[in-house]
């Protein structure tokens, strides 16, 4: 998160029930809680990234129904962190490494330790995203011009 915050972007976390903010503050994240009957946000404000837990995608009905509308509508990248691939989505997701910056590490090493946890940040984290599209490059045919090339005067 402290990379995408240092990046300028507007990094909000979406909890399912209330908790400790202060974590998610120490690396420059908002939180707001996720309630079972909010509306999605109106199209201007979707974010350009989403990211997931996926142990809350596999288990609670309202966000496996938000990421999977998310996912299929192309509007926001919609990538996924935890101990594995999604099962569902294993076919059109696939893994990429992701290297904090060392900063980033650091705070969150201090993020971690304020929610109670004594394990250190890893160096690189797996994260689970549809694959770009394979590129459409044209390639140049032959030139067509069948004489030689004009020359300068």
């Amino acid at each position: 998160m402290f990379d995408q915050v240092m990046a300028g972007w507007n990094v909000t976390v979406f909890l399912t029930e209330a908790a400790d903010p202060r974590p998610l503050a120490i690396p420059g994240a908002y939180t707001a809680e996720l309630s079972c009957g909010a509306p999605p946000p109106p199209p201007t404000d979707r974010p350009h990234a989403v990211a997931v837990a996926i142990d809350l995608f596999e288990h609670n009905p309202q966000i496996h129904k938000g990421a999977l509308a998310t996912f299929t509508s192309g509007r926001s990248d919609l990538m996924f962190w935890g101990r594995s691939q999604p099962g569902e989505l294993s076919a059109v997701t696939a893994p990429v490494d992701y290297a904090p910056s060392l900063a980033a590490r650091a705070f969150k090493a201090r993020a971690l330790s304020a929610a109670g946890s004594n394990h250190p940040p890893e160096p690189v984290e797996i994260l689970y995203t549809k694959p770009p599209a394979p590129s459409r490059r044209r390639t140049r045919g032959p030139s067509r011009r069948t004489g030689p090339p004009d020359l300068p005067h």
